[in-house]
This record gives C-alpha cells, structure tokens and sequence, in this order.
C-alpha cells in the first residue's frame, strides 16, 4: 500500500502526522485526511478558522492542497412560519 503524509494548519497550528499512513490509494488518503481534521472540534458561534490541509506521497510531493475557511454563524431563533418540508 502506498504511504501517504497528512498535514493540517489551522490558526497557526500544524499538526503533522510524521510516520505516514499506508492507505489504498489517493481517493483514501484525501477522505482521511479531512476526517482526522481537528478543525471542526469545538467550534463555537462567532469563531473563525482559517485551515489548510495537504496529503503528500512518498516522494513528498503533495497531491492535494485545500484551504478553508469556516465562521459558525450564531443559530438564529425559529418562527412560527417555519416549513419543515412535510407534507401533510
């Protein structure tokens, strides 16, 4: 199985995963690596993180390189007029 290298920023943080991980194939190691993200632990209303993630291979090239940016918008109250998709 190929050994594949995830990495994740967020705010500044890095968190490494520095022995690899063997997966099946780059479809895995991408799906893993958002998985194992901590980035959506703990979010709170109002907080904004601005994260990046990368999966290299062996040879250390990376093969996929995202950035996110997420902000939990505060829940807003729920109307009387609301429409649950029901029918009935």
């Amino acid at each position: 199985m190929p050994l594949y290298y995830i990495e994740h920023a967020c705010n500044g943080h890095t968190d490494q995963h520095r022995p690899g991980v063997e997966l099946a194939d780059f479809a895995e190691a991408s799906a893993y690596a958002l998985s194992t993200a901590r980035l959506f632990r703990d979010l709170v209303p109002g907080e904004r993180r601005e994260c990046a993630f990368e999966v290299r291979d062996a040879s250390d090239g990376w093969r996929l390189k995202m950035n996110l940016s997420l902000c939990l918008d505060s829940p807003e109250p729920a109307t009387d007029d609301f429409d649950g998709g029901l029918l009935g």
